[in-house]
């Protein structure tokens, strides 16, 4: 197998990417440990920023409602796809077909769409917006993909 030689102007070209891509968000780490409340002017490391940020009840909370949302929704939506898929295994060409080509829309589809979508369904059905709209959301949001990931494996037992 022979190598391919890279040029200079590409190597520079990647790294003027990286550059563009990282150097935010280093800055940003960067200024996070500022002391001062200004964005442009470090005038020396502290924790503070940090310190209001845990203690924080508001943020604290939200963190909570996300983590109990990210557990809920991934086992729920991994016990949903798995049994679809292991459904679709012994399911007619027809049915699998359908159903497959139905599971690759909101996987195509941009995320805003669908949330915007399931936002006019839970509108139209009287349901308030809250924690458990949120997640009945992710579980849509990730069976599908739960159902991508597992049918091949079902279908090869």
């Amino acid at each position: 197998m022979s190598k391919k030689k890279i040029s200079i102007g590409s190597k520079l070209y990647i790294l003027l990417c990286f550059i563009f891509f990282y150097l935010p968000i280093v800055v940003t780490m960067v200024f996070s440990f500022n002391s001062s409340k200004s964005l442009t002017k470090f005038t020396g490391f502290s924790f503070r920023w940090y310190k209001k940020l845990l203690t924080d009840e508001g943020i604290i909370s939200s963190v909570y409602v996300s983590l109990s949302i990210a557990i809920i929704a991934t086992f729920v939506s991994t016990v949903l796809g798995t049994i679809t898929a292991i459904g679709l295994s012994k399911s007619r060409k027809v049915v699998k077909d359908c159903i497959l080509n139905i599971n690759n829309i909101p996987i195509m589809n941009p995320d805003i769409v669908t949330a915007i979508g399931l936002m006019i369904l839970f509108t139209s059905l009287r349901m308030g917006r809250g924690y458990l709209t949120m997640l009945l959301a992710h579980i849509l949001f990730c069976t599908p993909y739960v159902i991508t990931s597992v049918y091949p494996k079902v279908r090869s037992m």
